[in-house]
């Protein structure tokens, strides 16, 4: 982080989420359909391990820039996808509702959409998913005690661009974002932007025998 009073660099471990889907639809197994479609449903924990509370010159660092939040947050998904022959679109849509840390500093509730119009592929060895959307996030402004912080919050659209690989249990995702719109809340001495944003991701499937979905990106 490079600012006209700081210039910070952290890393370490944030915070780890846990989620639990529930396979509502999945109708991949029965060869007579002609479209193929599931349904997702999860909900889950994102548990307050990474550090929070990190000072530069005797005074915390930017809430946004810490590893974690302190606090025990409750998760909601659902994910949808329809395919027929190898062309498909997957939505997913999230929600992320916050608790406040010992500090009884609270982010905002954080809202998440995404739909991807994809190609599906299989080879001997492998599946490849190419995909293109749009994805689109929202948070509520942070809270310090009774007091809403400024310079948080707002909402952002992104294209987005990427592959999934799926082998055996493994799936590998690679993504590329490029913001379309966006609109977070700042003061009069603030800009704040977002950037183009990668990020390549590694996900196993604990079930004993995988019927092939699109796999979440968010």
């Amino acid at each position: 982080m490079n600012g006209s009073h700081q210039n910070i660099r952290a890393n370490g471990i944030g915070d780890p989420m846990v989620l639990l889907y529930y396979q509502a639809i999945n109708n991949s197994v029965n060869n007579e359909d002609k479209v193929k479609h599931a349904l997702l449903l999860g909900g889950g924990l994102k548990l307050p391990l990474g550090r929070f509370d990190a000072e530069d010159q005797g005074e915390i660092i930017n809430r946004n820039f810490q590893m974690g939040s302190g606090s025990l947050d409750y998760l909601l998904s659902a994910n949808y996808t329809i395919r027929r022959n190898a062309i498909g679109l997957n939505s997913e849509t999230s929600y992320k509702i916050n608790s406040r840390n010992k500090d009884e500093y609270r982010f905002g509730n954080q809202f998440n959409f995404s739909s991807y119009f994809f190609y599906w592929q299989e080879f001997k060895a492998v599946t490849i998913l190419p995909y293109v959307g749009i994805y689109f996030e929202q948070a509520n402004r942070h809270q310090n005690h009774s007091a809403e912080e400024i310079n948080t919050g707002g909402h952002a659209t992104f294209a987005t661009f990427g592959a999934q690989a799926f082998k055996g249990n493994m799936t590998i995702n690679c993504l590329y974002q490029v913001p379309l719109a966006q609109q977070f809340n700042s003061d009069v001495l603030s800009q704040i932007e977002a950037g183009n944003r990668f990020s390549v991701s590694v996900m196993w499937n604990i079930q004993k025998k995988k019927d092939k979905v699109f796999a979440s990106v968010n």
